[in-house]
């Protein structure tokens, strides 16, 4: 049973070049989670593997949800504690 699904050990230097590793995966991964969208241009433009490029997309698409939480606890927050801006009931009335 084991032999149908062993290990493949003929890959080359160049394939493991293209795919990369997870160590770059994750590299880029916060590198563009934490620094936003430059971050996303940089780890993007400055690797050459299918892990850098999928780690700077997965970062950034993870560093806009957190952006979007920011903002709507943000609202929430206004609402919840009575802050007294002129455009308080526009906020709260949209949540």
């Amino acid at each position: 049973m084991d032999d149908d699904f062993s290990a493949r050990d003929d890959f080359d230097d160049a394939d493991q070049l293209r795919i990369g590793n997870d160590g770059i995966f994750m590299l880029t991964f916060f590198m563009a989670f934490l620094f936003n969208w430059i971050g996303f241009f940089l780890s993007f433009c400055l690797t050459t593997s299918a892990a850098g490029r999928y780690g700077a997309i997965s970062g950034f698409g993870l560093s806009l949800i957190k952006w979007i939480l920011i903002v709507r606890v943000s609202e929430m927050f206004l609402c919840l504690f009575n802050v007294d801006y002129p455009d308080q009931k526009i906020i709260c009335s949209q949540i």
